[in-house]
């Protein structure tokens, strides 16, 4: 068929290297961005041709490529960009280690709660999380880097509205 790439030929071992080759046998020329594109898109045009679930949660990084699905974004790479930043002075040190403890904190009681959430706690940690990553340091690469956060807010609390479904849906 005219136009027409059969990717069937490959079963199910079709990895990253498959598709750029692929395309370059076809003459097919893109440079390795939009390669890059045509390989996540793959995944995501499967999951909605085999009518996949959009409800269920996908917890990434916040890759832009993911934001048609609902996304609980990973704690874990959220203090990354204030641990890289480079301090001149002392106060400043002191400042990041304080911002990092606070962040650390508060992941501590989020986990707690997703053992037995309630609303009371709910509410409690979403209002923690306001005050947290609302405040000002002084030091403007801190400051940029938790305001980032406080805007990510309902991604961010995403496992406090999961945590509390779960345990209304296991009392059913």
């Amino acid at each position: 068929m005219d136009g027409w790439i059969d990717l069937f030929d490959y079963g199910d071992k079709f990895v990253e290297n498959d598709l750029y080759d692929l395309l370059k046998k076809n003459e097919i020329n893109i440079n390795r961005k939009v390669h890059r594109s045509i390989l996540e898109a793959g995944p995501m045009s499967y999951l909605f041709e085999s009518n996949f679930n959009m409800e269920i949660i996908l917890h990434s990084d916040g890759a832009k490529e993911f934001m048609l699905f609902i996304c609980c974004l990973c704690w874990i790479h959220a203090p990354r960009p204030i641990k890289e930043i480079n301090s001149s002075t002392e106060h400043k040190v002191e400042l990041i280690e304080t911002a990092l403890t606070k962040f650390w904190e508060f992941y501590k009681k989020l986990k707690l709660y997703k053992i037995n959430p309630t609303q009371k706690d709910a509410k409690s940690l979403e209002s923690k999380f306001i005050t947290i990553f609302s405040e000002k340091t002084g030091y403007d690469s801190i400051d940029k880097v938790i305001n980032g956060i406080l805007l990510k807010k309902d991604p961010r609390l995403q496992s406090i509205t999961t945590a509390l479904k779960r345990k209304e849906e296991n009392r059913l």
